[in-house]
């Protein structure tokens, strides 16, 4: 994995994930909400600590990291009542 060395290119890694989880089924992000939100997010932050006490490989702790900066993104969608749209509406 690439290490972005600009923020740019960390923002480009994220937009990436939204964009790619927004075109799935998502439904359950609007059945459970924020409090849906927050139980994910507690996961990945769970598994996170555990790998970093392990001292786990690099790449893959960094996928959880994304994974943790998707749940907090979709948070703020949410609250915004943006989660219905499309990510490029979104990051005009």
């Amino acid at each position: 994995m690439n290490n972005p060395q600009y923020f740019e290119e960390a923002y480009s890694i994220v937009c990436n994930e939204i964009s790619s989880f927004l075109s799935g089924d998502n439904s359950n992000i609007l059945e459970f909400g924020e409090i849906g939100v927050c139980i994910r997010a507690n996961d990945e932050l769970a598994l996170i600590k555990a790998m970093v006490k392990k001292g786990q490989n690099k790449d893959e702790l960094e996928d959880h990291w994304i994974q943790l900066a998707k749940c907090c993104i979709i948070a703020i969608m949410l609250r915004r009542e943006w989660f219905d749209l499309s990510c490029k509406e979104i990051l005009k």
